[in-house]
């Protein structure tokens, strides 16, 4: 219809150039008949002279030469309007067959709609777009207010689910969109709607440009069946896994390459200290000193592996919750004398005030609650300077009849952290690049451990840090109140005192651990046999008087027979104490799946090397 109105106007022009040209004749025509007329009644009139009657008949002559002239520029302009008017018939017969086309195409448009729940036209070139009538868009009523960009970008903001909105808008970027088009026609996007689930989007060339790029598109949106979705799903569950599996894959590699050197650290230091005092072993002194200096390396050997077990069962929600009794106060001198050395090394400075404390003696995870303190003063102490400052301070900030709500601020003035590596001090195997490794090693758990342990608990933590200022963390944990120390004291005398000359069955095939584990439970007050593998520990049980032995340490790993087929093989006898004999699992094996393993084959307790006796003999009481 365009292009006919074009020819239209095109023609009318045409004709009124060619009315003016007529009239124009018309009156030259007149004007010249009256001239004509003029000078033949001239003629007729007495006394004309001959020069007269030649200008009168030159006058006739240029008359008809002139209307000669005229009829030939009518002839002309009659065939230009016949020509006009033949391109007109074509114009129109060329407008007819596009609105046919474009009917067709509206109704190709309308059918291909119905399995859309959203149908829009876009005019990339004008940068607008509406909708197709008695159909759904994505204009809202705004297409006459706002740009298709605009309204793209609102239909992201509100329809398209987070995680995809970034994907949606590269999809449909301008740019990126007319290369795809122009060259396949169509093209696709799937996504998450914020509530209608998974949909395809789709963009489909409607016309082009001369240079073949799209001019208008048809955007559309569908939704996507059950069977597709799940497929969907699935694809996109194993892409993020494989994108989380390559971070964690590399974090892990960083994390074994850093294990190396922080564990061959402390080991070099026992093993050098171990010739040191063997070399010297006249020098009461040096022996002394090196016996110190193996048993803190022994220590940070033992956290560095910790951390990691420790990380693995809170993966795993293993993780076991335990309502111990502990002194508070007893337990932050007990921190203050773990890094004592080590700030004493390099002169930093530790101030306690635990004055707020008004219920010292509390219920709780001992063992978790120690790992959070520890692992932040070894950070505290290690990334501190040289003669700076570690401050702890307790505080009892809420208590009822029960329980009570405890704050923990611990700041140091070592070197800080950036704001950066901040946001990402609670990821597991996370160390910030401060040069050179050899004076800040560590395993990159320690964070994550305090992190999850202390959520762990029920509590929060939050981390404040400026570069080269320093670091303050703030816990907050609940804890039950223990009003039962006095009792508990009376009953730990009376438990001591009824081990007293007990017979335990010691099963350990490695002479070092069986000479230490000999030599702690001997000084407890027990009497101790002793079996090299599973085997002999059988055979000494089933010659052994019923009630002989009052309990029996088993290692795991032994040759001959292990030790839950020893302890099966106890439990099968036919005799009155072997289903009730305590048997202790004494083991390196310190997953939680090894513990229920020990369970799952008779055993009443699980302890891990290497051992804390006085926790061995608390466990040992409940069976006496």
């Amino acid at each position: 219809m365009v292009e006919y109105m074009k020819t239209k106007k095109t023609v009318v022009k045409a004709v009124i150039v060619v009315i003016i040209n007529m009239l124009l004749v018309s009156g030259i025509i007149l004007l010249l008949q009256k001239y004509y007329k003029v000078n033949t009644d001239s003629g007729l009139m007495e006394g004309v002279s001959i020069s007269d009657v030649r200008d009168i008949e030159k006058s006739r002559r240029y008359f008809w030469e002139t209307v000669l002239l005229m009829f030939v520029i009518f002839i002309i302009d009659v065939a230009v309007l016949q020509k006009i008017n033949l391109k007109l018939k074509m114009a129109f017969k060329r407008e007819v067959t596009n609105n046919k086309n474009l009917r067709r195409q509206m109704e190709i448009i309308q059918s291909l709609s119905a399995i859309y729940f959203k149908t829009t036209v876009i005019d990339i070139k004008k940068d607008v777009a509406f909708g197709i009538e008695g159909k759904d868009n994505i204009c809202n009523n705004d297409c006459n207010q706002k740009s298709a960009k605009e309204l793209i970008e609102n239909f992201i903001r509100t329809e398209v689910a987070d995680q995809h909105m970034e994907k949606m808008r590269n999809f449909l970027d301008y740019k990126n969109a007319t290369i795809p088009l122009a060259m396949n026609k169509s093209i696709s996007c799937d996504y998450i709607g914020r509530s209608v689930g998974w949909c395809r989007a789709s963009l489909i060339n409607l016309n082009s440009c001369k240079n073949g790029f799209p001019r208008q598109v048809l955007f559309v949106l569908q939704y996507i069946d059950a069977e597709e979705q799940k497929e969907l799903e699935t694809q996109e569950e194993l892409k993020n896994a494989y994108e989380q599996a390559k971070v964690a894959n590399r974090a892990k590699t960083d994390f074994l390459s850093a294990m190396s050197h922080d564990v061959r650290t402390p080991l070099n230091g026992i093993i050098g200290m171990t010739k040191i005092a063997q070399e010297n072993i006249d020098d009461k002194e040096r022996v002394e000193d090196s016996l110190d200096k193996i048993s803190m390396a022994s220590k940070h050997l033992l956290m560095l592996v910790n951390d990691v077990l420790d990380m693995s069962k809170l993966e795993s929600g293993k993780e076991d919750i335990l309502n111990e009794p502990f002194s508070i106060k007893n337990l932050l001198r007990w921190s203050e004398a773990m890094i004592l050395e080590q700030t004493e090394e390099k002169g930093i400075k530790f101030s306690l005030d635990d004055s707020k404390i008004e219920h010292p003696n509390l219920l709780g995870s001992v063992l978790h609650f120690k790992r959070i303190i520890i692992n932040i003063l070894s950070n505290a102490t290690k990334y501190n300077k040289q003669n700076g400052s570690i401050s702890v301070i307790a505080e009892e900030i809420w208590n009822d009849a029960e329980k009570m709500r405890l704050r923990l601020t611990i700041s140091d003035t070592g070197i800080g952290m950036s704001e950066n590596f901040l946001k990402g001090i609670f990821d597991p195997f996370t160390q910030e690049s401060i040069g050179n490794r050899a004076e800040y090693e560590g395993s990159g758990l320690g964070m994550a451990i305090v992190k999850r342990l202390v959520e762990l608990l029920n509590g929060t933590v939050h981390v404040t840090s400026q570069l080269n200022v320093g670091t303050t963390f703030v816990i907050e944990i609940p804890f039950d109140i223990d009003f039962s120390v006095k009792k508990r004291e009376e009953e730990k005398q009376a438990n001591y005192m009824l081990v007293q000359g007990k017979k335990v069955l010691l099963v350990e095939d490695l002479d070092i651990n069986l000479e230490i584990a000999e030599y702690n439970l001997t000084k407890h007050g027990l009497l101790v046999d002793t079996a090299v593998d599973g085997q002999e520990a059988i055979d000494k049980f089933a010659a052994s008087d019923v009630g002989e032995y009052s309990a029996i340490f088993m290692d795991i790993q032994m040759p001959v027979k292990d030790g839950y087929e020893a302890t099966k093989e106890i439990r099968a006898m036919n005799r009155e104490d072997a289903k009730t004999v305590p048997v202790f699992a004494m083991t390196a094996n310190a997953f939680s799946e090894d513990r229920e393993r020990a369970m799952e084959a008779g055993m009443n307790e699980h302890v891990a090397k290497p051992f804390d006796f006085n926790r061995v003999m608390d466990k040992l009481y409940k069976y006496m």
